[in-house]
């Protein structure tokens, strides 16, 4: 019998599989247009400038059995700088700390919480 390998953090510890591109960060336009690249023109210099992605969307694959907030599956919003990448079968996985995620997007929250 083949035994899968498993992997599940600890304590408070969340599994994180971050987004390409964060899927809720779509604004619209002055003319109606929807824009999603992060881009705006700088004020000091006039050229259009990338917004510095500091915020990362991502989807939760495992939490810790402490965590009581976060459920595998749900989208989360949290910083570049609260994670630690885990490096386990090429994955891109990250791992953040549950009091670290900023926001949970999901549906019912207002019921769970």
């Amino acid at each position: 019998m083949e035994q899968k390998t498993e992997m599940m953090p600890i304590g408070y510890g969340v599994l994180v599989l971050p987004y390409e591109t964060n899927p809720y960060a779509h604004s619209v336009s002055e003319e109606g247009f929807k824009t999603t690249d992060g881009s705006f023109i700088n004020e000091d210099s006039g050229d259009k400038d990338k917004m510095d992605q500091n915020m990362i969307c991502g989807q939760v694959v495992e939490v810790g059995p402490k965590c009581d907030t976060v459920r595998t599956g749900d989208d989360v919003i949290y910083t570049k700088h609260s994670t630690i990448p885990i490096p386990f079968l090429g994955m891109g996985m990250y791992l953040v700390n549950e009091p670290a995620i900023l926001t949970v997007i999901g549906n019912n929250l207002k019921e769970r919480f």
